[in-house]
């Protein structure tokens, strides 16, 4: 697409690097969580709405959305499309939210989309208005998407009637699954939660779903029927077989429309059979719109695939692995996953999570299936601390050890052991690993 700028100039900019963004959204985040999309409609509507001058794929769900969006955006690839991808959170800082292909925003354009946005900002705080970080980054992420490619991936927040994303009409919509999470603004049953996220089925715009629990098939049936959109569902509409686990890949068949898919991915979670044949039968749908792909291309481009933080390797000797698993969802599909493929030699477990998750349920899942499970903490102020841990610990009358990840990391690296080592509980959690491994 043709690229195009804004008329509006900001002749004395505020923000002359990324230190002042993070001071500015370090500030911003005390403004919190507030669900509603009339801010998000101010912001855009300020930028001549970019977010209607492309096409999106708008993905929702409890687990696997970032693996899906992975495996979409490299079948588009394929396909000869430049890909804008929009995923939180970000392993990488506030640039990494914002992709196109695998190149995050240079930081000379989030500011010059930044600095254009920051008058309507200050207008919205004078009223007592103020938007989100969230919000606004979603709005940068739309604007540089409009100057630059035709279609783009979004990746809901939380939610989805009345998560930011949601003031997108894309061309298609996927619900990865459901399961219990965010209770505190989705609600605590899973009918409740259901309703949330099938707030992103638009009226007349084909849905994608990997969820196959009844209650909530039921519910996105009725939203998809009363919209008037093409609903397709795992199970029901396609399914896979014939799983292989190889030493480094998985082979699958997936079925679909008479059809089988011979389908090769890098062998990681288990869970990814599942968000790639999602992924693949979305753009199958998508190949029958005017956005043609080369669906042998796409199947290709699959074999490739690797998605950061989910079940990646990021030491050797000994083997570390990290996954963002984060609820108990997540964790459910973490020990599938250990169960089939790591069920030789000594697993050691380190675990970190937000006190908002139900820590208790995830850790005594975990319990059975590892050798030795640590707790710790990492710097966040949602996350459980060192010392919270202990308390924990004690009441639950589990004698787990606590410890600083720090120390531990420089042992693992010291000691060279046969152990293998996973870090999980946390993608917030994840990306603060894989900093000290790298660093």
């Amino acid at each position: 697409m043709k690229r195009t700028s804004l008329q509006r100039k900001v002749v004395f900019p505020m923000f002359k690097n990324m230190i002042d963004v993070e001071e500015f959204f370090e500030k911003r985040s005390l403004v919190g969580i507030k669900p509603g999309l009339e801010r998000m409609g101010e912001l855009l509507n300020y930028l001549d709405h970019p977010e209607k001058r492309i096409d999106f794929l708008h993905v929702a769900g409890t687990n696997g959305k970032g693996s899906t969006i992975q495996y979409l955006k490299a079948g588009l690839q394929a396909s000869g499309l430049d890909v804008g991808i929009f995923t939180s959170p970000s392993l990488t800082g506030i640039l990494g939210h914002i992709l196109i292909n695998q190149e995050e925003i240079k930081e000379e354009e989030f500011l010059s989309i930044m600095n254009h946005l920051i008058p309507k900002i200050k207008e919205m705080d004078r009223l007592n208005n103020h938007p989100t970080e969230f919000e606004i980054i979603t709005t940068i992420a739309f604007e540089y998407f409009a100057r630059e490619v035709s279609i783009a991936i979004i990746e809901a927040g939380m939610g989805g009637a009345l998560d930011t994303t949601n003031c997108v009409t894309p061309v298609m919509s996927l619900i990865t699954n459901i399961s219990i999470d965010h209770t505190e603004f989705l609600g605590g049953s899973i009918e409740e939660i259901t309703r949330e996220k099938a707030g992103i089925i638009k009226e007349g715009i084909p849905i994608i779903t990997g969820e196959t629990k009844e209650e909530s098939l039921q519910l996105l049936k009725e939203k998809a029927q009363a919209s008037h959109a093409k609903i397709v569902e795992r199970k029901t509409n396609f399914y896979t077989n014939y799983i292989q686990l190889k030493k480094t890949y998985i082979l699958y068949h997936l079925h679909y429309e008479e059809k089988v898919y011979r389908i090769k991915i890098r062998k990681s979670g288990n869970y990814q059979i599942f968000n790639s044949s999602l992924a693949l039968i979305a753009l199958i749908e998508l190949n029958k719109k005017n956005i043609k792909l080369q669906i042998e291309n796409v199947i290709e481009a699959f074999q490739h695939v690797t998605v950061a933080g989910r079940f990646e390797r990021i030491h050797d000797h000994p083997e570390v692995f990290v996954d963002g698993a984060h609820n108990v969802a997540g964790i459910q599909s973490f020990i599938k996953t250990i169960k089939l493929q790591y069920k030789d030699g000594k697993n050691i477990l380190v675990f970190s999570a937000f006190k908002d998750k139900k820590v208790d349920q995830m850790i005594r899942l975990l319990l059975p299936h590892f050798d030795e499970i640590i707790l710790t903490s990492f710097n966040h102020p949602r996350a459980f601390s060192i010392n919270e841990f202990k308390d924990f610990s004690k009441q639950a009358g589990l004698e787990l050890e606590v410890k600083n990840y720090a120390s531990l990391i420089k042992n693992i690296r010291d000691n060279k052991d046969m152990n293998r080592y996973f870090f999980t509980g946390s993608l917030h959690f994840v990306k603060a690993i894989k900093r000290e491994f790298i660093e």
